[in-house]
């Protein structure tokens, strides 16, 4: 039985899958770095974000050639990435409540850093003043 898919067709199938294992491979490095230093944080989250954004625009083609016949859809590499898809979900269902926790909790001491660092140029600049005062008495 030959294939019923076009050569251009079984490149597309597997650059989707492609795209969905490195999803699913960034999603698993963010799980181990919310168990690691506060910073490996953002820079995955960009990422991620970004990877989002690419696979959201590259993966409208292919599921419209998915919604085109049941053959296609029954293809291996159709149900490979059907698994994949699955993973990410589950992936994403699972780390995204923890990855807004932790990027919320980052955004706060940020405020705090900032915010203390505004406080502290405030006694700095008064006391420049001060000393600058006596100095010319």
């Amino acid at each position: 039985m030959s294939d019923p898919l076009t050569e251009e067709l079984q490149k597309t199938l597997q650059s989707s899958l492609t795209r969905y294992l490195a999803m699913e491979a960034l999603l698993q490095r963010l799980e181990a770095a919310l168990a690691g230093p506060e910073e490996a944080l953002p820079p995955l989250v960009v990422e991620l974000s970004q990877a989002q954004r690419i696979l959201e625009r590259e993966e409208e083609p292919v599921a419209v050639l998915l919604q085109q016949g049941v053959a296609l859809a029954q293809h291996p590499l159709a149900r490979q990435r059907q698994a994949a898809m699955t993973r990410v979900l589950e992936l994403n269902r699972l780390l995204l409540p923890r990855i807004n926790g932790m990027m919320a909790l980052l955004s706060h001491e940020l405020k705090e850093l900032r915010d203390g660092r505004t406080g502290i140029s405030g006694y700095r600049s008064t006391g420049a003043s001060a000393r600058r005062e006596r100095i010319t008495a």
